[in-house]
């Protein structure tokens, strides 16, 4: 193992890109017009889907969107409510 220094401040900023980047993505999907899509991590930020389900949801819970977010055979999908 090795130690890397990093500039923490660097890090909260990507951090919070990505929670502004997904509220975008949310209201996107609200103003679409859609009632129901698979949702794909073409840049591959997440681990795994769980993962991106899990983030989804919160960012959800945090802006109280009427969006549902679920998975079904290892995909995420949002739904309006």
């Amino acid at each position: 193992m090795t130690f890397k220094e990093q500039d923490y401040d660097e890090l909260r900023k990507i951090k919070k890109e990505y929670n502004r980047s997904i509220k975008k993505f949310i209201e996107s999907f609200i103003e679409s017009g859609y009632y129901c899509v698979e949702v794909e991590d073409e840049e591959r930020i997440y681990n795994n889907n769980n993962d991106l389900r899990t983030t989804l949801y919160n960012s959800i819970k945090r802006n109280n969107f009427n969006v549902k977010v679920f998975m079904l055979n290892g995909k995420v999908y949002l739904k309006r409510k």
